[in-house]
């Protein structure tokens, strides 16, 4: 084990009490290869009854107490930490992108993981699947009012009812 694997705690390997299944499965593989290093913005003893629960094995916790970095410098620091130790960091996982992109960005390889009910607009609809022209014109209406946005007119847009152009 010559390299460290960091895995932060909240919403990648558990999201409030419950566990993220694949999540776990995929950790417990990478665990195997690396040291790996849990980090975790919830207090010590509950991110250790988390990992005792679902069976995370880890060789060190460290937990942001009362830390007044934001949660992505804390966890940018964290890294920093560990390199600073001379630990050679294999992966960084996290579903947040704005870490992932920070430690990206130091030359550590970052996995950014994401499960569906994070974002609950990723479910699928209940309704029939849309027809392409419909989903074309729908994206065609959201572009121009991005455009328009960013281009400060503050002209009103043709209102476009999404469920006449999803077809729903």
């Amino acid at each position: 084990m010559s390299e460290t694997l960091i895995t932060v705690l909240e919403d990648v390997l558990v999201q409030g009490d419950r566990a993220i299944p694949r999540h776990i499965t995929l950790y417990k593989g990478l665990a195997t290869e690396f040291r790996s290093v849990i980090l975790s913005t919830l207090e010590r003893e509950e991110a250790m009854r988390l990992l005792r629960l679902y069976g995370v094995r880890y060789d060190i916790l460290l937990t942001k107490d009362d830390s007044i970095l934001s949660d992505v410098a804390w966890k940018v620091h964290a890294v920093r930490e560990c390199l600073g130790v001379g630990w050679r960091i294999g992966f960084f996982l996290d579903c947040d992108p704005s870490a992932v992109r920070e430690i990206f960005a130091m030359g550590v390889s970052s996995l950014l993981l994401t499960h569906h009910m994070l974002r609950p607009a990723w479910l699928p609809s209940d309704g029939p699947p849309r027809e392409w022209e419909a989903l074309v014109a729908f994206q065609e209406a959201q572009d121009e009012r991005s455009a328009d946005r960013a281009s400060g007119r503050l002209e009103r847009l043709e209102r476009v009812d999404v469920y006449e152009v999803g077809g729903r």
